[in-house]
């Protein structure tokens, strides 16, 4: 894997998602949270669904789901809501 830009983006230290990776890690059980996907309850897996359109579906749509830089540090903020409508975009133009 070639690098092209060693400079990392520094984690949000202010506010992060989980206060001790280690106790959540500890106590985590699947059952507590599978009924949260729709395989509990359709059976299938479709990734696509869970990753990008539930989330652009709901009242998260708006936040931010990526942070993305390019190798000359082109910067972009992706929601859920854009990035399924860029998915809808590409897979029309492929037809």
């Amino acid at each position: 894997m070639k690098i092209i830009n060693e400079e990392m983006i520094k984690a949000n230290a202010e506010n992060p998602n989980m206060l001790n990776y280690e106790t959540v890690r500890s106590s985590f059980d699947w059952t507590h949270i599978e009924k949260e996907f729709s395989w509990y309850n359709t059976g299938s897996v479709n990734m696509a669904y869970e990753a990008i359109d539930k989330h652009a579906e709901s009242n998260l749509k708006d936040k931010i789901a990526l942070y993305y830089s390019d190798s000359t540090r082109n910067e972009s903020i992706i929601t859920s809501h854009s990035s399924k409508r860029a998915f809808q975009v590409e897979t029309y133009l492929s037809l």
